[in-house]
C-alpha cells in the first residue's frame, strides 16, 4: 500500500492547475525564509492521499495546496 501511495505521489501533475492557483504557489515557492515572519501563515504542498482498501487504490484528495496570509 505504502508503494501505491508513493507512485501516486511521484505522479502529481499539476499541469491542469488554474492560472491564479499557479501563481500563489510560485509566490509562496519565491519568498525568503528570512522573512517569514511578516506572513501569520505559510502553507507549502500540502497533500491528503486516502489510503486504499482491499482491492480499491489509493485516492488523491488534493495534489498540492499552497498559499500564504
Amino acid at each position: 500500500m505504502k508503494k501505491d501511495i508513493e507512485m501516486i505521489e511521484s505522479d502529481l501533475d499539476l499541469s491542469k492547475e488554474d492560472f491564479d492557483s499557479k501563481q500563489e504557489r510560485l509566490k509562496v515557492h519565491s519568498i525568503d525564509p528570512t522573512t517569514y515572519n511578516q506572513y501569520p501563515l505559510i502553507v507549502k504542498d500540502i497533500q491528503k492521499i486516502y489510503p486504499g482498501f482491499g482491492i480499491r487504490p489509493p485516492k488523491v484528495a488534493n495534489k498540492s495546496i499552497s498559499l500564504a496570509i
